[in-house]
């Protein structure tokens, strides 16, 4: 009798290790990748901004526009964060909806908080506009605020180029190039210094 109990005992307790382990599985498949991930955190938690965000982004890092920015919409309604409206500032930028990124920008900074990477990210949206003297004011904006920040610097350096400017463009791509040494940032030096004639630097 004893033997008998013993087996349902050990067969009980061998289903309940099967029932979770099968829960696990079933739950990594759905969580394989962010979007499955938040996708099912919405699913569950519907009225969470940070599932929403959270989707949002990985919506927009997949180049997927207009879903990213619903999600980011939803987000900032649920909760008005910081982090919620300035990725839906990226996610207008990187769709081309330009009018409203700088102004979701522009309203962080008027909010109080006037940091490089929001004049940077507001100048990327300039500068795709074609409007260079409003992009080359916010990187000066941006490398002023934080003259270690190696986008302001970079940025900065290609718009005083374009300009023709190759003198304060090659200050920057030197400054850009103190903080990180990159390729992309030896390749705009050398252009610079090819372009204000000064071979042998």
């Amino acid at each position: 009798m004893a033997a008998v109990r013993d087996t349902v005992e050990v067969c009980f307790f061998a289903a309940i290790v099967f029932a979770f382990a099968l829960a696990s599985y079933s739950r990594n498949l759905v969580w394989r990748d962010d979007l499955g991930l938040w996708g099912d955190a919405v699913r569950m938690s519907p009225l969470k901004s940070r599932g929403h965000m959270s989707l949002g982004i990985a919506y927009r890092d997949m180049g997927l526009f207009g879903l990213a920015i619903a999600e980011l919409k939803t987000a900032v309604a649920l909760g008005d964060t910081l982090k919620a409206r300035r990725n839906l500032a990226d996610a207008f930028r990187k769709a081309g909806m330009l009018d409203e990124a700088i102004a979701g920008f522009s309203a962080l900074i008027e909010g109080g908080h006037d940091i490089a990477e929001f004049h940077n990210d507001i100048g990327l949206a300039y500068r795709r506009k074609g409007d260079r003297a409003a992009a080359k004011r916010e990187f000066e904006r941006a490398a002023e605020l934080e003259p270690g920040r190696f986008e302001a610097r970079m940025n900065l350096g290609v718009v005083y180029g374009e300009e023709g400017l190759f003198d304060r463009a090659i200050v920057e791509f030197r400054a850009a190039l103190s903080i990180k040494d990159t390729p992309e940032a030896r390749r705009n030096l050398a252009t610079a210094l090819r372009k204000a004639g000064m071979w042998d630097e």
